[in-house]
Protein backbone atom coordinates (compact mmCIF):
# COMPACT_ATOMS: atom_id res chain seq x y z
CA UNK A 1 0.00 0.00 0.00
CA UNK A 2 2.60 2.59 1.01
CA UNK A 3 5.72 1.32 -0.78
CA UNK A 4 6.21 2.17 -4.44
CA UNK A 5 9.04 0.54 -6.40
CA UNK A 6 10.35 2.81 -9.18
CA UNK A 7 12.88 0.20 -10.32
CA UNK A 8 10.25 -1.70 -12.33
CA UNK A 9 8.88 -0.83 -15.77
CA UNK A 10 11.93 1.30 -16.61
CA UNK A 11 11.45 0.73 -20.37
CA UNK A 12 7.77 1.69 -20.35
CA UNK A 13 7.17 4.31 -23.08
CA UNK A 14 5.24 6.86 -21.04
CA UNK A 15 3.33 8.85 -23.66
CA UNK A 16 4.38 7.71 -27.11
CA UNK A 17 2.14 10.14 -28.93
CA UNK A 18 4.16 13.16 -27.74
CA UNK A 19 7.16 11.94 -25.72
CA UNK A 20 10.22 9.72 -26.03
CA UNK A 21 10.45 9.37 -22.22
CA UNK A 22 10.51 5.97 -20.57
CA UNK A 23 9.82 4.88 -17.00
CA UNK A 24 7.20 3.80 -14.50
CA UNK A 25 3.97 5.79 -14.03
CA UNK A 26 2.32 5.55 -10.60
CA UNK A 27 -1.14 6.95 -9.96
CA UNK A 28 -3.11 7.62 -6.85
CA UNK A 29 -6.66 8.95 -6.83
CA UNK A 30 -5.58 12.56 -7.38
CA UNK A 31 -1.86 12.63 -8.25
CA UNK A 32 0.68 11.02 -10.52
CA UNK A 33 4.38 10.30 -10.03
CA UNK A 34 6.52 9.35 -13.01
CA UNK A 35 10.21 8.47 -13.23
CA UNK A 36 11.19 10.10 -16.53
CA UNK A 37 14.26 8.83 -18.39
CA UNK A 38 15.55 10.47 -21.58
CA UNK A 39 18.69 9.99 -23.66
CA UNK A 40 20.43 12.96 -25.29
CA UNK A 41 18.20 14.52 -27.96
CA UNK A 42 15.02 12.76 -26.84
CA UNK A 43 12.03 15.00 -26.27
CA UNK A 44 8.71 15.65 -24.72
CA UNK A 45 7.11 17.44 -27.69
CA UNK A 46 4.94 20.48 -27.03
CA UNK A 47 1.62 19.56 -25.43
CA UNK A 48 -0.81 20.77 -22.77
CA UNK A 49 -2.77 19.14 -19.97
CA UNK A 50 -5.01 20.10 -17.10
CA UNK A 51 -3.29 20.25 -13.74
CA UNK A 52 0.00 21.68 -12.61
CA UNK A 53 3.23 19.73 -13.01
CA UNK A 54 6.61 19.81 -11.28
CA UNK A 55 9.64 18.11 -12.87
CA UNK A 56 12.55 17.53 -10.47
CA UNK A 57 15.77 16.63 -12.29
CA UNK A 58 17.75 13.93 -10.46
CA UNK A 59 20.60 13.81 -12.98
CA UNK A 60 21.27 15.28 -16.40
CA UNK A 61 20.08 18.46 -18.10
CA UNK A 62 16.77 19.36 -19.78
CA UNK A 63 15.93 22.35 -21.95
CA UNK A 64 12.34 23.33 -21.11
CA UNK A 65 9.91 25.50 -23.01
CA UNK A 66 6.92 26.59 -20.90
CA UNK A 67 4.67 29.07 -22.65
CA UNK A 68 7.00 31.78 -23.99
CA UNK A 69 9.81 30.94 -21.54
CA UNK A 70 12.78 28.72 -22.38
CA UNK A 71 15.27 27.60 -19.72
CA UNK A 72 17.59 24.77 -18.70
CA UNK A 73 16.95 22.59 -15.65
CA UNK A 74 19.81 20.60 -14.11
CA UNK A 75 20.26 18.17 -11.25
CA UNK A 76 18.62 19.45 -8.08
CA UNK A 77 16.44 21.95 -9.95
CA UNK A 78 12.70 21.92 -10.67
CA UNK A 79 10.66 23.05 -13.66
CA UNK A 80 7.09 24.20 -12.94
CA UNK A 81 4.35 23.91 -15.56
CA UNK A 82 1.02 25.67 -14.87
CA UNK A 83 -2.23 24.02 -15.91
CA UNK A 84 -3.11 24.22 -19.63
CA UNK A 85 0.14 25.98 -20.65
CA UNK A 86 1.91 24.58 -23.73
CA UNK A 87 5.22 23.01 -22.74
CA UNK A 88 7.92 20.65 -23.94
CA UNK A 89 11.47 19.58 -23.17
CA UNK A 90 14.60 18.15 -24.74
CA UNK A 91 17.37 16.21 -23.02
CA UNK A 92 20.73 17.98 -23.45
CA UNK A 93 22.34 15.17 -21.40
CA UNK A 94 21.13 11.71 -20.44
CA UNK A 95 18.49 12.61 -17.85
CA UNK A 96 16.49 11.06 -15.02
CA UNK A 97 13.78 13.15 -13.42
CA UNK A 98 10.68 12.81 -11.27
CA UNK A 99 7.45 14.30 -12.58
CA UNK A 100 4.68 15.12 -10.12
CA UNK A 101 1.29 16.28 -11.34
CA UNK A 102 -2.37 16.55 -10.50
CA UNK A 103 -4.35 13.75 -12.07
CA UNK A 104 -6.75 15.25 -14.57
CA UNK A 105 -7.31 13.16 -17.67
CA UNK A 106 -4.17 11.15 -18.46
CA UNK A 107 -3.67 10.12 -22.06
CA UNK A 108 -1.42 7.17 -21.22
CA UNK A 109 -1.53 4.05 -19.06
CA UNK A 110 -0.21 3.74 -15.52
CA UNK A 111 2.18 0.89 -14.77
CA UNK A 112 0.94 0.68 -11.17
CA UNK A 113 -1.71 2.09 -8.87
CA UNK A 114 -1.00 3.53 -5.42
CA UNK A 115 -3.61 2.43 -2.87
Amino acid sequence: MGLIDLTKDLENLIAGTYSDARGPVVRGDFTELTLVQLDVGEQGRTHTHEGEQFVFVLEGLLRFQVGDDEFEVGAGQVAFVPSDVPHGSEALERTRALSFKNLASPAYEATSQAR
